[in-house]
């Protein structure tokens, strides 16, 4: 999910410097687990995240997975959380959607899509349409409606979801593989989408 933005966001960005330290916190966390069981490993992993030649990850302490929940809920109250668990609900069925056209030759990566998602429950149909400048990221995807589909893929019948997917409309950046309506029209950077220009220019 944080892939594009890690490749292709503004270097500076908060959006990309939010992705690093959370990558980071969960490296750092997952080197401390494993390294009682792959010791060296741990210990060149630990040295090539923190550059330091003299420390071990054997000396520090374990994840203290009550101050990090404490950490998140800090960030997230408990609204945002339920609102993360139904989208990561809606993407277990996108996905499977995807592998069926995937399977039938109409798409290669999940990037030369277009997701067309419709939802009877009025709970997460709220959360969707909250979060729908998130979607494509979430799902890997170019592009989200959230709308009837004219050719169903897959229905989930416990969400009472109802999901098509088609080839993504636009042409496909050069820069994040994104397809968009709107790459090519930016005279100075023809082959790119205006995401990708816009980090360019900056």
């Amino acid at each position: 999910i944080l892939k594009d933005r890690l490749y292709t966001f503004k270097n500076t960005s908060a959006e990309r410097r939010s992705a690093q330290t959370a990558l980071y916190e969960i490296l750092l966390s997952l080197c401390k687990i494993i390294s009682p069981i792959l010791s060296f490993t741990g210990d060149e992993v630990f040295e090539s995240l923190t550059k330091d030649k003299f420390g071990s990850i054997h000396l520090e302490t374990w994840p203290d997975i009550e101050n990090f929940n404490r950490e998140i809920k800090s960030h997230l109250d408990d609204r945002k959380y339920e609102d993360w668990n139904k989208l990561f609900l809606v993407r277990e069925v996108v996905l499977k959607a995807l592998e069926i056209k995937r399977g039938d030759g109409l798409i290669g990566s999940s990037l030369e899509s277009k997701i067309i998602i419709n939802c009877g429950d009025t709970g997460i149909n709220e959360v969707l349409n909250s979060y729908s400048g998130f979607l494509p990221a979430i799902f890997i995807a170019s592009q989200v409606e959230l709308a009837m589909p004219r050719d169903v893929t897959l229905k989930a019948d416990d969400l009472k979801l109802t999901i098509g997917i088609e080839k993504a409309e636009g042409k496909k950046c050069e820069r994040c593989w994104n397809y968009d309506v709107s790459t090519g029209l930016d005279k100075d950077h023809p082959n790119i989408c205006p995401k990708c220009v816009k980090a360019v220019r900056n």
